[in-house]
């Protein structure tokens, strides 16, 4: 397995992260462990809807992505090979034709920071407001994150739960 940097052609000065490459490992993974596909999606997203139902825009031989062609929810298949170097910032971008992405997967499965009807995934794509560290515009956003995380947490250990020590109890 090749090991792929954020800061190769310009990706860290354009708001990605150390896990933005981590989606062109996916079909080596994939094979390493006997699966025929997979899903990919950011780290920064919450999702709302039913996970299950983007198995249902599985290809084979075919990356599945968005409508507009980005790569932050896709579903893969095992038989893709990794890209080239030179090719993987402008795919993480959607502007690079390839011939192995399909653009299928509705809209709304990628709500980019703000809380839209029927949406099934919010992305906190902005890097300077993402609500675990800065104050996001959307207050609805901010409400649906910390509730996710206050229940994530209040599985693990009550204690732990923001709302645990706010209310004193979980």
């Amino acid at each position: 397995m090749r090991i792929v940097r954020p800061g190769w052609y310009g990706m860290c000065e354009s708001g990605c992260t150390g896990f933005t490459n981590v989606r062109w490992a996916i079909p080596e993974l994939l094979r390493e462990t006997g699966h025929e596909f997979g899903i990919y999606m950011d780290v920064d997203m919450l999702v709302t809807g039913d996970i299950e139902e983007l198995f249902e825009y599985r290809r084979r031989g075919q990356w599945v992505t968005l409508r507009d062609g980005s790569t932050e929810v896709s579903v893969i298949c095992s038989t893709l090979k990794y890209p080239p170097r030179e090719s993987l910032h402008l795919r993480h971008k959607g502007t690079l034709p390839v011939g192995d992405m399909l653009p299928l997967i509705p809209t709304v499965w990628n709500c980019e920071d703000q809380v839209r009807p029927g949406m099934k995934l919010l992305h906190f794509t902005d890097l300077n407001t993402q609500p675990w560290f800065y104050d996001h515009p959307d207050k609805e956003a901010v409400r649906l994150y910390e509730s996710y995380r206050n229940r994530y947490w209040a599985k693990f250990d009550p204690r732990l739960s923001p709302a645990y020590t706010q209310f004193g109890t979980a």
